[in-house]
């Protein structure tokens, strides 16, 4: 149930930022970035600020495109300032839009030098996947991802293998599918399909038109599920109509024996009061008759007690169902 409306929600809303985005690819930082840049043009900075960050980031390999997203893809939206008044000033702006995005306080025209906090050069690393066109974009990077101390290793075990060596100057592995390795945690899991389907920042590496090819298949898929949880729904309504009948019978059952039980008691206590000493009547078939009664009203009545247990519980499925495809029908839409 989470999976489904969870999925479809980001889902949509992933692909309705990439549709969004088709026609103008800085809108993959936000629907509203074009027109903040014109703001930020507009105004009078000290120094222009830089960003977004993604958009001073082109990656070398399509293959690293999952990994390196889970790696700096939470900046790729955020702004770098030469200073405190220029902050404010690029604050106010994107205070007018309601966006979010983080400011950095960075020199604009210094270099970042990691050539003594790199690994050895056999190991691929996030930065030397990327091409940053801004020293500032690459700082930032550098000083808030670590990008430098991250190798890429196609394969988990490769990975954790080498993790478990401590190269120096490395401080985890990503897969190609975006599993993230550490000595001290032995992994983390990413899953690369939802992570793709959930992320429209995942397009600054990839096609556009690929990843919404992409989006809409798992959404076709997620509208076969709904239809299969309708198939569900009317297989427990048929059931509980079936159990309900069972029901009806057992009450009816019941309520026979329950009339037949006081007059076989009654006609019981009748006999024994006109017995005396002299009198041999026999009373064994009566009391026989009542106990093979007794018998099969308990019988009836624990039947009665499992049908009415089993179409309770078809009730709750058939309310968690009918609450899963109403919520996953509005997400779909």
């Amino acid at each position: 149930k989470t999976e489904i409306e969870e999925n479809i929600n980001k889902a949509n809303y992933t692909l309705s930022s990439l549709k969004g985005a088709a026609s103008d690819r800085i809108k993959l930082f936000g629907a509203r970035m074009p027109e903040i840049l014109d703001c930020i043009k507009k105004e009078r900075f000290i120094q222009y600020p830089v960003g977004p960050i993604g958009s001073n980031v082109q990656l070398k390999n399509k293959k690293w495109s999952l990994a390196i997203e889970s790696i700096i893809g939470k900046f790729l939206d955020n702004f770098i300032v030469h200073c405190e008044e220029d902050r404010r000033r690029l604050q106010k702006i994107l205070d007018k839009f309601n966006c979010k995005n983080a400011i950095f306080i960075s020199d604009l025209t210094k270099s970042t030098d990691t050539s003594q906090h790199e690994p050895d050069a056999r190991f691929e690393t996030a930065l030397r996947v990327l091409d940053i066109t801004h020293e500032a974009a690459k700082g930032v990077l550098v000083s808030m991802a670590n990008i430098e101390r991250i190798i890429l290793i196609e394969r988990r075990a490769d990975a954790a293998k080498i993790i478990n060596e401590r190269p120096v100057n490395v401080d985890c592995a990503y897969t190609i599918e975006a599993d993230k390795i550490q000595s001290n945690t032995g992994g983390r899991t990413h899953f690369a399909q939802l992570k793709a389907l959930n992320s429209q920042k995942l397009a600054v590496f990839e096609d556009t038109k690929a990843q919404i090819q992409s989006i809409t298949v798992y959404m076709d898929k997620r509208s076969q599920d709904l239809k299969a949880i309708s198939e569900q729904i009317s297989n427990i309504r048929q059931e509980m109509l079936d159990l309900e009948r069972q029901m009806t019978m057992n009450r009816n059952e019941i309520q026979k024996f329950d009339g037949k039980i006081p007059s076989i008691l009654a006609e019981i206590r009748k006999l024994k009061n006109i017995m005396d000493n002299s009198m041999t009547i026999n009373t064994a078939e009566l009391e026989k008759e009542l106990q093979e009664m007794q018998q099969s009203l308990s019988l009836c009545g624990s039947q009665y007690k499992v049908i009415k247990e089993q179409k309770d519980s078809k009730t709750d499925q058939l309310a968690e169902c009918e609450a899963l495809y109403k919520k996953a029908a509005i997400e779909l839409d």
